[in-house]
């Protein structure tokens, strides 16, 4: 955050109160950005692998879209094979892990 210089003559005109909510706010706001910055999520296949070789994704929300778009590969067969035998498209999600990195 930046500094600011206020002239004396101006300090009495200043609604401190409102002042204190806005440094408030954006300091939550700051807080909340760096901890969505830090939170990664990954989805592990029933093999254990990740379904992307390359990326993370940033909110559940956007593990799960992409598990979807990843389970699109396999419709055509109906079924997702793996060292353990087949799993049915409806039950494979469930088989696979959603997982938090830090």
């Amino acid at each position: 955050m930046g500094a600011y210089i206020i002239a004396k003559k101006d300090l009495a005109k200043l609604d401190l109160a409102k002042l204190d909510r806005h440094f408030a706010a954006c300091a939550a706001e700051h807080k909340t950005a760096k901890k969505a910055k830090k939170e990664q999520w990954d989805v592990l296949s029933p093999d254990g692998i990740s379904i992307s070789r390359t990326e993370t994704y940033p909110s559940k929300a956007k593990a799960e879209e992409a598990f979807e778009l990843w389970k699109e590969r396999y419709e055509r067969q109906g079924y997702y094979s793996c060292c353990d035998g087949r799993i049915s498209l409806e039950y494979l999600k469930g088989a696979c892990e959603f997982i938090r990195l830090k």
